[in-house]
Protein backbone atom coordinates (compact mmCIF):
# COMPACT_ATOMS: atom_id res chain seq x y z
CA UNK A 1 0.00 0.00 0.00
CA UNK A 2 1.24 3.35 -0.99
CA UNK A 3 0.57 5.34 2.24
CA UNK A 4 1.50 8.80 0.72
CA UNK A 5 -2.06 7.96 -1.25
CA UNK A 6 -3.96 7.30 2.13
CA UNK A 7 -6.57 9.52 3.44
CA UNK A 8 -9.56 9.66 5.99
CA UNK A 9 -12.30 12.14 5.89
CA UNK A 10 -14.57 12.01 8.90
CA UNK A 11 -17.70 13.64 9.58
CA UNK A 12 -18.53 14.63 13.25
CA UNK A 13 -18.63 11.55 15.35
CA UNK A 14 -16.53 10.38 12.79
CA UNK A 15 -14.11 13.56 12.25
CA UNK A 16 -13.17 13.08 16.33
CA UNK A 17 -12.50 9.55 15.52
CA UNK A 18 -9.61 10.90 12.86
CA UNK A 19 -7.87 12.43 15.50
CA UNK A 20 -7.36 9.55 17.46
CA UNK A 21 -6.49 7.72 13.96
CA UNK A 22 -4.47 9.95 13.32
CA UNK A 23 -2.53 10.54 16.34
CA UNK A 24 -1.82 6.36 16.39
CA UNK A 25 -1.41 5.74 12.58
CA UNK A 26 1.36 7.71 10.71
CA UNK A 27 -0.11 6.33 7.78
CA UNK A 28 -2.92 8.87 6.22
CA UNK A 29 -1.42 11.75 4.60
CA UNK A 30 -4.69 13.64 4.60
CA UNK A 31 -7.04 13.52 6.72
CA UNK A 32 -10.08 15.94 6.66
CA UNK A 33 -11.79 16.51 9.96
CA UNK A 34 -15.34 17.87 9.39
CA UNK A 35 -17.56 19.35 12.18
CA UNK A 36 -15.81 17.72 14.88
CA UNK A 37 -16.39 17.62 18.12
CA UNK A 38 -13.32 17.69 20.74
CA UNK A 39 -14.52 15.79 23.65
CA UNK A 40 -17.59 13.51 23.37
CA UNK A 41 -17.20 12.23 26.63
CA UNK A 42 -17.26 16.15 27.60
CA UNK A 43 -20.46 16.35 25.62
CA UNK A 44 -22.13 13.25 27.15
CA UNK A 45 -21.08 14.39 30.61
CA UNK A 46 -22.87 18.23 30.23
CA UNK A 47 -25.45 17.03 27.83
CA UNK A 48 -29.21 17.84 28.80
CA UNK A 49 -29.98 16.39 25.54
CA UNK A 50 -32.72 13.51 25.52
CA UNK A 51 -30.34 10.53 24.80
CA UNK A 52 -27.84 11.74 27.30
CA UNK A 53 -30.48 12.22 30.32
CA UNK A 54 -31.85 8.47 28.82
CA UNK A 55 -28.56 6.94 29.31
CA UNK A 56 -27.54 8.51 32.18
CA UNK A 57 -30.63 7.29 34.12
CA UNK A 58 -31.05 4.11 32.74
CA UNK A 59 -27.28 3.51 33.45
CA UNK A 60 -26.68 5.48 36.99
CA UNK A 61 -24.00 7.53 37.87
CA UNK A 62 -21.26 4.42 38.84
CA UNK A 63 -22.21 2.22 35.28
CA UNK A 64 -22.57 6.34 33.56
CA UNK A 65 -19.28 7.20 34.58
CA UNK A 66 -17.37 4.38 33.79
CA UNK A 67 -18.47 3.91 30.39
CA UNK A 68 -17.45 7.75 30.35
CA UNK A 69 -14.10 6.29 31.14
CA UNK A 70 -13.29 4.08 28.79
CA UNK A 71 -15.02 6.43 26.23
CA UNK A 72 -11.73 8.79 27.27
CA UNK A 73 -9.67 7.58 25.17
CA UNK A 74 -11.90 8.38 21.89
CA UNK A 75 -11.78 12.01 22.39
CA UNK A 76 -10.08 13.93 19.76
CA UNK A 77 -8.97 17.08 21.86
CA UNK A 78 -5.93 14.84 23.99
CA UNK A 79 -4.97 13.55 20.38
CA UNK A 80 -4.91 16.19 18.07
CA UNK A 81 -1.72 17.75 19.36
CA UNK A 82 0.29 14.80 18.61
CA UNK A 83 -0.87 14.78 14.85
CA UNK A 84 1.67 16.06 12.30
CA UNK A 85 -0.52 19.70 10.89
CA UNK A 86 0.49 19.35 7.16
CA UNK A 87 -1.99 16.07 7.53
CA UNK A 88 -5.00 18.04 8.93
CA UNK A 89 -7.33 19.76 7.20
CA UNK A 90 -10.07 21.13 9.68
CA UNK A 91 -14.12 22.31 8.23
CA UNK A 92 -16.41 24.09 10.39
CA UNK A 93 -19.72 26.02 10.13
CA UNK A 94 -19.91 28.71 11.67
CA UNK A 95 -23.87 28.51 12.10
CA UNK A 96 -23.58 24.62 13.12
CA UNK A 97 -26.27 24.22 15.64
CA UNK A 98 -24.97 20.91 17.43
CA UNK A 99 -21.23 21.79 17.88
CA UNK A 100 -21.28 25.68 18.37
CA UNK A 101 -18.39 27.40 17.73
CA UNK A 102 -17.16 27.96 21.28
CA UNK A 103 -16.64 24.04 21.60
CA UNK A 104 -15.77 23.68 17.72
CA UNK A 105 -12.90 26.17 18.64
CA UNK A 106 -11.52 24.02 21.43
CA UNK A 107 -10.38 21.82 19.04
CA UNK A 108 -9.11 24.57 16.02
CA UNK A 109 -6.75 26.24 19.41
CA UNK A 110 -5.29 22.31 20.07
CA UNK A 111 -4.36 22.10 16.26
CA UNK A 112 -2.86 26.00 15.35
CA UNK A 113 -1.07 25.12 12.50
CA UNK A 114 -3.43 22.84 10.42
CA UNK A 115 -5.79 24.28 7.37
CA UNK A 116 -8.81 25.77 8.42
CA UNK A 117 -11.57 26.30 6.93
CA UNK A 118 -14.83 28.33 8.45
CA UNK A 119 -18.04 28.15 6.36
CA UNK A 120 -21.26 30.48 7.05
CA UNK A 121 -23.53 26.57 6.81
CA UNK A 122 -24.34 24.39 9.88
CA UNK A 123 -23.11 21.24 10.89
CA UNK A 124 -23.32 19.42 7.27
CA UNK A 125 -21.64 22.12 5.66
CA UNK A 126 -22.26 22.95 2.14
CA UNK A 127 -21.07 22.54 -1.63
CA UNK A 128 -18.26 24.62 -1.45
CA UNK A 129 -17.00 22.96 1.64
CA UNK A 130 -17.17 19.73 -0.62
CA UNK A 131 -15.62 21.50 -3.22
CA UNK A 132 -12.37 22.65 -1.05
CA UNK A 133 -12.37 19.51 0.84
CA UNK A 134 -12.03 17.63 -2.85
CA UNK A 135 -9.28 20.13 -3.87
CA UNK A 136 -7.38 19.29 -1.15
CA UNK A 137 -7.50 15.43 -1.03
CA UNK A 138 -6.79 15.46 -4.47
CA UNK A 139 -3.59 17.64 -4.02
CA UNK A 140 -2.46 16.24 -0.98
CA UNK A 141 -2.55 12.48 -2.10
CA UNK A 142 -1.89 13.08 -5.73
CA UNK A 143 -4.95 12.05 -7.03
CA UNK A 144 -6.69 12.44 -10.73
CA UNK A 145 -9.31 14.90 -10.60
CA UNK A 146 -12.31 13.37 -9.00
CA UNK A 147 -15.67 13.61 -11.36
CA UNK A 148 -18.79 15.28 -10.21
CA UNK A 149 -20.71 11.81 -11.04
CA UNK A 150 -18.19 9.98 -8.53
CA UNK A 151 -18.92 12.95 -5.83
CA UNK A 152 -22.73 12.84 -6.33
CA UNK A 153 -22.34 8.73 -5.82
CA UNK A 154 -20.74 9.02 -2.65
CA UNK A 155 -23.84 10.83 -0.60
CA UNK A 156 -21.45 13.24 1.30
CA UNK A 157 -22.97 14.60 3.86
CA UNK A 158 -22.74 18.34 3.01
CA UNK A 159 -25.08 17.44 -0.21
Amino acid sequence: MDSARLGFVGHSWGASLGAVLASVDPRPAALVLISGRPSWTGFLRESNDGFAVSARDLYGPEKWERYLTVMAPLDALPAIGGVDPDRLYLQYGTADDVIPTTISQELLDAAPDAKVDLYDAGHDLDESATADRMAWVVDRLALAAIGADVIAGVGLPDE
